[in-house]
């Protein structure tokens, strides 16, 4: 097995990130199109295996009436929703009905426009399965999921109508909501199989056909124990910060503070100065948690699904990706992205506090103030992107020593052979660049 390799610099894309901005931003949102295919293009030709790379082939001119279309619809929703919700609610349902159809042409111009050592990729499944996979069944277990969540209400207020002890309605909520939350888990497996299984046994090299044989039981079983250890770290979370806000919050100030809120819901904004510090620590708790737990999902299921998928029957995949790698890389990012924002809404409070809202001086120093958050910030970001970019692809795994060589060769005198005959298909069906 043979690892994909990242050479990208954070320095380099941001050159093209800031050059992308300028321009979008100067054109008025025109320019978008082309600063996609400029980013890329760049990931792409520095995304290696092997020596060989990846090349991405769309120009900014294919996208653009895409982009067009996109806009104008976008455009015409808004003016319509204030002109009548009823027209902007069927204007809605018309897109809803449009997306599979958007979603399987978008993976047919992406893949075509893709190629690895000189090789396309291509997409060869079918729209009927793409309606029942990102319509019909997302829509029907979204409707399925509102009917829990009415039937639990329904049923405690019934309960609490009624005048029933308040420990037979808190039991049947908490059945209620644990039903939801396990069906909730499951619909989103089984949604993760299919689109997974449509869109890898659809994939193409050539001439050469993924293939990929998944099961749900498995996807289900990394996803209850991510839920499982999201919980127990939620738990050991919530345990040690209130030992140590112990040390800081007099506990009986915090209960004296709910008995009033309860009396006078307005006093609670008196409260805020003592409130939002535990709050901040709760939903920094959230976040760590969540980042966690959703590391070792993604992970566990992406070295199952690799694992369970082959090309042509010869090249094998792996994944290495590990859920602390990738927690680390998500969480370390984030904080990277937020502190510069965090430190210029600070900077701009003391501004503003020295000089008055309206004073030249506290105008300039905020424009200034604007223009550093933006390079620190839009340098954070490239640097967050490869990094991610980099961990992705050297966590990716191909086994090169069956041949791979030549079964790449292979695919690019079949690639030869066929360019002619599938030219004209090209140009006519990627006219529309979703």
């Amino acid at each position: 097995m043979q690892a994909l390799s990242f050479e990208g610099k954070s320095l380099e894309y941001f050159r093209i990130w800031i050059v992308n901005i300028l321009l979008t931003i100067v054109t008025v949102g025109l320019y978008y199109p082309w600063a996609k295919v400029r980013t890329n293009r760049y990931f792409y030709a520095n995304s290696q295996l092997g020596g060989r790379n990846f090349e991405y082939h769309a120009t900014g001119k294919q996208l653009f009436f895409g982009y067009l279309i996109a806009m104008g619809l976008f455009v015409l929703y808004t003016i319509l929703q204030q002109i009548s919700p009823i027209l902007g609610l069927i204007l809605f349902a018309a897109f809803l009905l449009a997306l599979p159809w958007i979603v399987w042409r978008s993976m047919i111009f992406g893949l075509r426009m893709t190629s690895f050592s000189n090789v396309r990729l291509g997409f060869a499944g079918k729209l009927k399965p793409a309606y029942l996979n990102y319509l019909v069944l997302p829509v029907g277990l979204y409707i399925l999921f509102f009917m829990l969540i009415g039937i639990m209400v329904f049923s405690m207020k019934y309960m609490s109508e009624a005048g029933m002890p308040i420990a037979p309605t808190v039991i049947v909520g908490v059945i209620m909501g644990l039903t939801t939350l396990v069906y909730s888990i499951c619909a989103l497996a089984y949604l993760k199989k299919r689109n997974t299984t449509y869109q890898l046994n659809g994939t193409r090299y050539g001439q050469g056909i993924f293939q990929t044989d998944i099961r749900v039981g498995p996807l289900l079983k990394y996803a209850f124990l991510g839920l499982f250890f999201g919980l127990i770290g939620f738990l050991l979370f919530s345990v040690v910060a209130g030992v140590i806000m112990s040390f800081f919050i007099d506990l009986g100030v915090l209960g004296a503070i709910g008995s009033s809120a309860v009396e006078d819901p307005g006093s609670i904004k008196m409260m805020l100065p003592v409130l939002m510090p535990i709050i901040a620590v709760i939903y920094l708790g959230l976040i760590f948690v969540i980042v966690l737990a959703g590391s070792y999902v993604i992970s566990r299921q992406r070295t199952y699904i690799y694992d369970n998928t082959t090309l042509d029957s010869k090249i094998s995949f792996a994944s290495s990706l590990r859920a602390r790698s990738l927690a680390w890389v998500s969480l370390t990012n984030l904080i990277a992205i937020v502190l510069p924002l965090l430190a210029a809404g600070v900077i701009f409070g003391i501004i503003q506090a020295a000089y008055g809202p309206g004073n030249v001086t506290a105008i300039i120093l905020s424009a200034v103030l604007g223009l550093v958050t933006v390079f620190v910030a839009g340098l954070v970001f490239c640097w967050t992107k490869v990094r991610m970019a980099r961990l992705m692809l050297t966590g990716t795994h191909v086994n090169t020593q069956v041949g791979f060589d030549q079964y790449v060769t292979e695919k690019q005198s079949q690639e030869s052979s066929l360019g002619d005959q599938i030219g004209d298909a090209f140009n006519v069906d990627i006219g529309v660049g979703v």
